[in-house]
């Protein structure tokens, strides 16, 4: 999903249908056809791997907007207590704005950069997809 994000895409359609066989266990196909699913894909079920990979990324995306919206406030009165000269208030707003940083890159930013195993997962399954 990093790959594809990196190249602007931001919607994933997939392909779950090709040459009579699906890329996930399918009972119904299994009746029909007498396979349940691609034998490219025998013991493996890509559909689900792929949705797995989106509920992971979304659930840290939540996580960080409970921390991204309250980190605005700090942010912006730390200054306005600058200048008025509110010393002990500054101390706070400046720890409760270094603990929600902290708070936002464990949750968000170490996740955007791609890793070496993802990027490997990513170009694993784009890969059975492009044969095609």
């Amino acid at each position: 999903m990093a790959v594809l994000a990196e190249h602007n895409v931001n919607v994933v359609y997939p392909v779950v249908w090709n040459d009579a066989a699906t890329m996930y266990p399918s009972a119904v196909m299994d009746t029909l056809v007498g396979r349940p699913i691609d034998p490219r894909y025998a013991g493996r079920d890509p559909l689900r791997e792929l949705v797995e990979a989106i509920r992971a990324e979304n659930r840290r995306d939540l996580l960080a907007i409970c921390l991204a919206v309250p980190w605005q406030l700090p942010l912006f009165l730390t200054t306005m207590m600058v200048v008025t000269r509110e010393w002990l208030t500054v101390a706070l707003l400046t720890a409760l704005l270094v603990a929600l940083t902290v708070g936002l890159y464990f949750t968000w930013y170490r996740h955007l950069s791609v890793s070496d195993e993802s990027a490997a997962r990513v170009s694993a399954a784009t890969a059975d997809l492009s044969e095609r």
